[in-house]
C-alpha cells in the first residue's frame, strides 16, 4: 500500500524504490548466488538506494517538526515469483506471457509495468547509474512536440522550477529516448498507483503477444508514430514489449482521463486542496501538466560538445581502452544531468580497462 502522509498534503509518487531479477540481489536465498557488494549491479543498486535516502532524508530536514510525518522509504527488490503476483493482480492475461518470455529485459517490462499499476513508486534498472537524485518538481513542464536537442539549446532560457503549487501534483514520469530513437527509454520509470497509463499499457502489452496491438491503437495516435510498423512479439522490429506500449499508452490516454484519474486520487487521498483548475498550472493541458520526462543523449553528443554542456559530469570510459558509446550516456532534465543510462560493469559499459 501507499505510504500514508497525511490528509494536508497532496498525493505524491510513494517513495518506494523499486527493482528486479531473477532473485534478489541484496537478500539471496541458500539456492541463489551469495550476496557480493562487489557485484557491479549488486553495488549499483545499494548505491542507488544510499543516494535516493539520504536526498530524502535531507528534504525531510528542512520540514518544520511541527508539520506531517514524513513518508518512509520501501525498497521492493522483485524475483520473479513476486513479478508473477503482481502480474495476475494487474492483468492476469500477462501471467503466460511472463513465464513464456525468454529475454529477461522483456519479462521486467511486464513486471514495471504491473508492479507500479499495483503499488506506484520509483523503478529503477539495475544498471542505471545515479548521479544525483531527481527531484520531479524541478523538471519543466514537457512540450507539446518533444524535441531532445531543441531542449538542450532551449534550457538556459527556462526557469527549471516549474510546479509553483504543490496542488500541481506529478504523477507520471520517464525517460524520452535518445534523439535517433522514438520511444520511452524507461530504465527509470515513476508513477502514482493505478495510474491510467499503466493500465492502458497493460492492456497493450498482451495485444503485442496476441499480434492484435495495431486493432487497439487510436488512429490519431497511429497517424503520429514515428514508425508506421506496428510490431509484435513475433515482429518486434526493433520495438521491445515496454517501451513501445508505454509511450504509445501515453499518448493514447486522453487529457480528460488523467484529469479525472487526478481527482479521484485527491478524493481518495481525503486531500483538500484549492480547485485544480485554479492552480499556476491549469491552463496547461492535464497530460502535460501531471507528468515530467527525463531526455536521454550522449555527452559525446555532438550538440552537448557544441553547447559546452556538463563537462563537468565524468566519463565512464575515460580509463578505457576502448571507449564504449554506451558508457556515457546520461538521463538530463532542465540544466542537470541526473543518471547513467548504463553503469561500468553492465552490458552496454563493460568494464574494461587501459593495460599498463
Amino acid at each position: 500500500d501507499t505510504p500514508e502522509i497525511g490528509t494536508t498534503e497532496p498525493p505524491r509518487i510513494p517513495r518506494r524504490l523499486i527493482f528486479t531479477y531473477s532473485y534478489n540481489l541484496l537478500s539471496p536465498t541458500v539456492d541463489d548466488p551469495p550476496f557480493d557488494a562487489e557485484d557491479p549491479l549488486t553495488a549499483n543498486v545499494l548505491n542507488t538506494i544510499r543516494e535516493y535516502k539520504k536526498y530524502w532524508e535531507s528534504m525531510d530536514a528542512k520540514v518544520s517538526a511541527s508539520t506531517q510525518p514524513r513518508e518512509k522509504v520501501v525498497v521492493s527488490f522483485l524475483t520473479d515469483a513476486d513479478c508473477l503476483e503482481a502480474i495476475a493482480k494487474s492483468d492476469s492475461r500477462l501471467v503466460k506471457r511472463f513465464y513464456l518470455e525468454r529475454k529477461g529485459e522483456w519479462k521486467a517490462d511486464l513486471c514495471r509495468a504491473a508492479y507500479l499499476y499495483q503499488n506506484g513508486g520509483y523503478f529503477f534498472d539495475l544498471d542505471i547509474g545515479v548521479i544525483e537524485p531527481v527531484d520531479l518538481d524541478d523538471l519543466p513542464v514537457p512540450p507539446a512536440t518533444v524535441d531532445t536537442l531543441a531542449m538542450l539549446r532551449t534550457m538556459n532560457q527556462k526557469n527549471p522550477r516549474a510546479t509553483p503549487s504543490k496542488d500541481d501534483i506529478i504523477t507520471f514520469s520517464t525517460v524520452y529516448g535518445r534523439p535517433s530513437g522514438y520511444y520511452f527509454f524507461q530504465g527509470f520509470t515513476a508513477a502514482t498507483p493505478r495510474h491510467p497509463i499503466l493500465k492502458r499499457s497493460l492492456e497493450y502489452m498482451d495485444a503485442y503477444y496476441e499480434g492484435t496491438l495495431e486493432k487497439l491503437i487510436p488512429d490519431h495516435v497511429k497517424e503520429n508514430l514515428h514508425s508506421k510498423v506496428i510490431p509484435s512479439r513475433s515482429h518486434s522490429a526493433g520495438m521491445p514489449v515496454g517501451p513501445y506500449t508505454l509511450e504509445v499508452a501515453y499518448h493514447s490516454t486522453t487529457h480528460e482521463e488523467w484529469e479525472e484519474y487526478v481527482r479521484e486520487l485527491m478524493e481518495d487521498r481525503g486531500y483538500s486542496g484549492s480547485q485544480l483548475h485554479n492552480q499556476p498550472l491549469g491552463e496547461i493541458p492535464s497530460k502535460r501538466r501531471y507528468s515530467r520526462f527525463l531526455y536521454e543523449i550522449s555527452l559525446a553528443h555532438k550538440e552537448v560538445e557544441r553547447l559546452g554542456l556538463w563537462k563537468d559530469i565524468p566519463r565512464q570510459d575515460a580509463e578505457y581502452q576502448t571507449k564504449r558509446e554506451f558508457c556515457n550516456h546520461v538521463c538530463f532534465g532542465g540544466q542537470r544531468v541526473y543518471f547513467y543510462t548504463w553503469t561500468p560493469g553492465s552490458k552496454a559499459c563493460p568494464r574494461e580497462k587501459k593495460f599498463d
